[in-house]
């Protein structure tokens, strides 16, 4: 046993003892549940002596007192439990310490979680503050994500936040003016817009008079790379009223798969290097907007407005999407939701894009994917498949393979 585990389990014991600490986490019911340890009532705790055969059926059980409970309790895996609760999440039967760190790592969680007193926005707080070694990158994110996700305004309740919670990517969003001109495009306009038909829409920007801004920021909206292409070739940004940073940007962010490549390959074309060049005002890549977790990007990422009040539903962009929805359905997925992330990474990787580059906060695209993982729900956060084929973490996260990839 490492001198790491023999601390932890030390501590662990002393906890044990701390009577107060005991009943306030073993009284809830979803630690007392994870733990095996039944169901607190007013008599004790329940446990039952075996798992019941069906919903209906009585099964035996025993009342077990606090004294018992609390020597009977697995203080590593109650441990584990209250990592996740503290993260605004519930524990799964599946779960081992291993998945979230060593023993040097839960010695030090241990650690600042006493000296937050086991208090949600102070522990997070003290995790991100930290510069321990023994605190994976993972975790940190995993509290970057808790403030950004879960937390109103900095200092909110009184407490002093980190900058780092609160910073949130960069993104492109139209205007209201710019979306309510887009009701405005004629319908014969649109329709050959949908079916990809180049010829037929410059026909009917030629006979609008609709400027070229609008025609092509709805374009850029409805996903239609067959349309974008040859525009961003023909004209100049000024022309399109979109510089080309922005237009990587919200292709990064809201693209996938063949159509983002084939706007990336467009741009890099007429700006070499700019992807691999790009860094926001955080230091992150553009591996980073690839990202599902659209809460870094949108305004609209929470039903609460910035004062703290409920917003309004109706105040999220959506009219021009309702009015095509029919005709866009018929012509591919205008959503890109049934298309995974592993060409447009793939193509970035070769156009020089590190997930190993770090952030000005420490934080790389590799610690948002590990942070995923260890959540169980890397497609929901990064949208790569766990066992996505022809996407081998091996080789596509290793510099040294990303590198021969390249050069053959």
């Amino acid at each position: 046993m490492t001198d790491y585990a023999t601390q932890l389990n030390a501590e662990l014991e002393n906890l044990r003892q701390d009577r107060d600490f005991m009943f306030k986490y073993m009284t809830n019911p979803t630690l007392c549940y994870y733990i095996g340890m039944g169901s607190y009532t007013s008599q004790g705790w329940k446990v039952y002596t075996r798992k019941p055969k069906s919903f209906f059926a009585k099964t035996p059980y025993v009342i077990l007192s606090a004294e018992e409970v609390f020597q009977r309790a697995d203080m590593r895996q109650l441990l584990l439990g209250l990592f996740w609760t503290l993260q605004a999440r519930s524990p799964h039967k599946k779960d081992v310490m291993a998945t979230v760190g060593d023993d040097a790592f839960w010695l030090e969680f241990l650690r600042l979680a006493k000296a937050a007193q086991w208090k949600l926005k102070q522990l997070h707080q003290a995790i991100l503050a930290s510069d321990s070694q023994h605190l994976p990158p993972k975790v940190k994110v995993a509290s970057w994500f808790y403030f950004l996700t879960r937390c109103r305004a900095p200092g909110h309740n009184g407490t002093s936040l980190p900058v780092q919670a609160f910073e949130r990517l960069e993104h492109v969003e139209f205007p209201p003016e710019q979306k309510k001109r887009w009701e405005m495009l004629p319908d014969f306009g649109l329709e050959s817009l949908f079916k990809k038909q180049l010829y037929r829409t410059n026909v009917a920007i030629d006979m609008s008079s609709a400027e070229l801004p609008d025609w092509f920021s709805f374009a850029l909206v409805k996903y239609r790379p067959d349309i974008v292409c040859p525009w961003l070739e023909e004209y100049s940004p000024e022309q399109l009223g979109m510089s080309l940073r922005d237009i990587m940007l919200f292709v990064a962010a809201n693209y996938h798969g063949d159509g983002a490549i084939k706007i990336i390959n467009t741009l890099e074309k007429l700006s070499p290097g700019l992807c691999a060049s790009f860094r926001d005002r955080h230091g992150n890549n553009l591996l980073w907007y690839t990202a599902v977790c659209w809460q870094l990007r949108s305004r609209f990422a929470t039903p609460y407005a910035a004062d703290g009040t409920r917003r309004d539903p109706s105040s999220a962009p959506g009219g021009a999407d309702q009015a095509w929805e029919r005709l866009a359905s018929k012509h591919g997925d205008p959503n890109g939701r049934n298309t995974s992330n592993r060409k447009l990474l793939q193509r970035l990787f070769e156009l020089g894009l590190s997930p190993d580059q770090p952030n000005h906060y420490g934080f790389s695209f590799r610690d948002l994917d590990d942070f995923g993982r260890m959540l169980c729900r890397r497609w929901q956060i990064t949208r790569i498949q766990q066992d996505a084929p022809g996407f081998d973490d091996t080789q596509y996260w290793c510099p040294a393979a990303r590198k021969r990839a390249r050069t053959a």
